[in-house]
């Protein structure tokens, strides 16, 4: 399909094109998602995937999980992994908001099963571990944004009822990795998407609050005073100061009786927090 076509579709209140059946017209707006071009890409492909599959619900559980495991390909997800600086990068994001959507129709209308659950899991801590592209803003090609996006899919798969506290565990894993791997200050909200993730393990009880500050203070943090490993530094301070605040404006702890644990995590994270002025 081209722009034309896409831009019917969304006129025309999404209706989909009569003259091909619904499984291919989602297949040919998915071949779309990796276009370097925004409009493309972002605005109409995967506003028309969006529209489709969680307003209207269309296809059946098969073609649901069909499309699934398409997504969780080595040409989707992963294609290009541990590349930087390329092009599959949009790729590969992309598949992860497609994945984030495939998730959010199964809170709708339950179609994964409890093996299939554990291993779409295993396969995000896998890409978190691979994908290289830091990028947010790629000038004239529009948003990469690798972190926020799968951050996206792991706060889909903390609701589900197939994870549970061991999955969780793997995914604050994959989350340390991208914090402590981002070769930059993450500066577009990419921290308050993961820390998203978090709350509602929090919020669910499958992470206490004292296992979450526990696993804080057994990060490792580089010691040397080089420009990268402050901005990682930077990255976890941010993510763990986003976490306490939704948290805590949540009533998921009590500030009160919790203090003694942020206090040591903030000691640990701001290397000026007991300077003199």
């Amino acid at each position: 399909m081209d722009k034309q076509q896409l831009r019917s579709i969304m006129d025309h209140q999404y209706e989909l094109p009569t003259e091909i059946e619904q499984y291919e017209a989602v297949q040919q707006v998915v071949s779309l998602l990796g276009s370097t071009d925004p409009e493309l890409r972002d605005d109409l492909a995967y506003g028309i995937l969006y529209e489709w599959l969680i307003t209207q619900k269309i296809l059946t559980a098969g073609q649901l999980t069909e499309l699934l495991h398409q997504t969780l390909s080595d040409q989707m997800l992963f294609k290009g992994i541990g590349t930087a600086e390329n092009d599959s990068v949009f790729q590969r994001t992309f598949s992860a908001l497609l994945l984030a959507l495939l998730l959010k129709r199964d809170e709708q209308q339950p179609y994964i099963s409890k093996p299939l659950y554990e291993h779409i899991a295993k396969r995000v801590v896998d890409y978190c571990m691979q994908e290289n592209d830091y990028r947010d803003y790629v000038e004239v090609k529009g948003w990469a944004h690798a972190p926020a996006h799968i951050a996206d899919v792991m706060a889909a798969c903390v609701r589900s009822p197939h994870i549970g506290p061991e999955e969780c565990k793997k995914l604050l894993s994959a989350i340390e990795h991208m914090l402590l791997h981002a070769n930059h200050i993450l500066r577009t909200e990419e921290d308050e998407r993961m820390a998203t993730a978090v709350v509602s393990m929090l919020e669910l009880n499958k992470l206490s609050f004292t296992s979450y500050c526990a696993w804080l203070m057994q990060v490792e943090l580089p010691n040397e005073d080089k420009v990268i490993h402050r901005c990682r530094r930077i990255n976890v301070k941010n993510f763990a100061r986003s976490v306490w605040m939704r948290a805590a404006m949540r009533e998921f702890i009590d500030p009160t009786t919790e203090w003694h644990n942020w206090y040591n995590i903030e000691k640990k994270l701001n290397p000026v927090f007991n300077r003199d002025i």
